[in-house]
């Protein structure tokens, strides 16, 4: 198991790490060995730096988070406590879908999880300033935590308009994501939201990304599917979608990033 650290520090820049300094599954695996072979920039945007929190030699890159005045050790215990967390919020959906507590947990054995420290400098015309564009998470849950500034808007699905999420002192956001769509066959929705920035204030948001191990196949569940619910999502390995997600966000403006509806199956009864 290793947790994934993204700094963003609100600028841009072209760093050039060697492959000792990013992030490394196991070679064995085509989708991470694909990862390795990306070109500098690929892995390197608006000053996001991508080391190992917990294992490896990778994890000496953790002094670099002293620029967001945090120690590793600080870092280390905030990852551990949110893990355990994400575990809980994994039990409660499963009990919610009438399956075992522990349903889900196998999927995340060997998990490589990250966490994304964000900077959102203040802009004073802030509709000219991308904070993050309109998605959905791909990853299984997302735990944000962030300042009283706030920023975060989700787009209501019955008519499209844009909600601000106002902060709530001492608590987390939590989203669902796709890879909860997909195994509960639509009986939880990812939502679709974004970020923008604020006109006077700086904005700190520092969301966690739970995701099972590469390897993992994403599919509906057995136990939710039968002939009157059938699967409505083919299978799709989770690591080569996340390495396509990944290289889709350095392609031209007009390439479409890949996204679950790609392996929606024909509804059988529309």
């Amino acid at each position: 198991m290793a947790i994934i650290v993204e700094l963003d520090t609100g600028w841009s820049g072209s760093i050039t790490l060697d492959k000792s300094q990013i992030w490394l599954d196991q070679p064995t695996q085509s989708a991470t060995a694909k990862q390795a072979e990306l070109p500098p920039m690929e892995r390197m945007s608006q000053g996001a730096i991508y080391w190992a929190l917990a294992n490896g030699p990778e994890a000496s890159y953790l002094d670099a988070i002293y620029q967001l005045g945090s120690s590793r050790e600080e870092c280390e215990h905030y990852a551990e406590e949110v893990q355990k967390l994400a575990y809980k919020l994994l039990e409660l959906i499963s009990l919610s879908l009438g399956l075992p507590a522990n349903r889900l947990n196998g999927f995340f054995k060997d998990h490589r999880s990250f966490i994304r420290l964000n900077h959102y400098p203040a802009c004073p015309v802030p509709h000219l300033a991308l904070g993050v564009g309109q998605h959905k998470d791909g990853v299984a849950l997302a735990i944000l935590a962030q300042d009283d500034v706030g920023g975060l808007e989700v787009k209501r699905k019955t008519d499209g308009e844009w909600i601000r999420v106002k902060p709530t002192h001492d608590a987390y956001v939590i989203n669902v994501g796709d890879i909860i769509q997909v195994w509960s066959n639509d009986r939880y929705e990812s939502v679709e939201h974004r970020a923008v920035v604020n006109s006077e204030k700086d904005r700190i948001s520092i969301p966690f990304f739970f995701s099972p191990a590469h390897y993992t196949i994403v599919e509906p569940l057995e136990e939710l599917i039968n002939d009157q619910n059938p699967a409505k999502y083919k299978p799709y390995n989770w690591g080569e979608y996340f390495t396509n997600r990944i290289r889709s966000n350095f392609q031209k403006l007009d390439v479409e990033n890949i996204q679950i509806y790609h392996f929606k199956l024909p509804d059988k009864f529309g």
